[in-house]
């Protein structure tokens, strides 16, 4: 078996007491908050200091960064890299995709973060065919960039795996600051099945030389169908290492008051408290 994210294993716990599988939430998720639910108050995060380094060289350095992390095997035809994800003894073939270059100023320093994909649209290659419970892949990285334009490695992870369907749901993820020096991606990814929606939210940042997701915040539980959360990031301390989060919860047409959600350094992750 290969490895599944920890909402791909729930579907698979629905799908055994006799569900049938439906497309991936990216697709059959609620639709987005409507603006009112986001609380006017909330400080937004200033957009990430982009610094200026020669585009040319930034191409040949995604470049040079996909060829060590996933090796020499870019698949011209699809314009990804193949790669087979090795997992308890058995595999599964991916075609990863550098989607996203952001360059920021940070630490006295120009940095360049990275993110890539699993190509979940490949109908010509049955390498590259997913069920169900096949998770998407993102590839995370975070490097330097010295004056000469050499770079170095930061933190990386390049198989992270979330959603369904070989999507990862993360291929349109938002760039964000999360705290004074930590930047990251802000993404939804999970299942349906049976109209049952089961979708959270993902925050992937640097985390000890390779990237963690650090939300535990849900979007739609199985649970409570009914029920929508939806946040934002608070920056009104801009120098707070790790800005707090304001979910709020949404049923119908009634919105809560936002709860301010604190990161948990402990845990590793945002966490709404249990009540909520």
């Amino acid at each position: 078996m290969k490895r599944l994210s920890a909402l791909a294993l729930c579907g698979a716990a629905v799908m055994m007491s006799g569900c049938n599988a439906a497309a991936p939430a990216s697709s059959a998720a609620p639709a987005a908050p409507t603006a009112a639910a986001t609380p006017a108050a909330a400080a937004q995060p200033t957009p990430p200091k982009t610094a200026a380094p020669n585009q040319q060289r930034v191409a040949a350095i995604v470049k040079e960064l996909m060829e060590q992390q996933y090796g020499k095997s870019f698949d011209a035809k699809h314009s990804c890299w193949a790669y087979t994800l090795e997992f308890n003894g058995d595999s599964h073939d991916y075609c990863m995709r550098a989607d996203q270059t952001q360059s920021v100023e940070a630490a006295g320093q120009t940095q360049i973060y990275i993110a890539a994909s699993s190509v979940a649209d490949i109908n010509d290659d049955p390498r590259y065919v997913y069920s169900q419970v096949d998770s998407g892949l993102m590839g995370a990285f975070q490097l330097a960039i010295d004056a000469a334009g050499q770079w170095t490695v930061l933190a990386a992870s390049k198989d992270l795996d979330f959603g369904t369907i070989g999507d990862c749901g993360c291929r349109k993820a938002e760039f964000v600051r999360l705290g004074a020096g930590t930047y990251g991606w802000k993404f939804t990814s999970g299942g349906v099945w049976q109209g049952v929606a089961v979708t959270k939210y993902s925050l992937v940042a640097p985390s000890d030389k390779s990237f963690k997701d650090l939300s535990a915040i849900p979007r739609v539980t199985e649970s409570d169908q009914g029920t929508e959360y939806s946040f934002s990031i608070d920056a009104s301390d801009p120098a707070k290492a790790m800005y707090p989060l304001l979910v709020t919860r949404k049923s119908g047409k009634t919105a809560a008051a936002p709860v301010r959600v604190e990161f948990d350094p402990g845990k590793g992750r945002y966490e709404l408290p249990a009540a909520h």
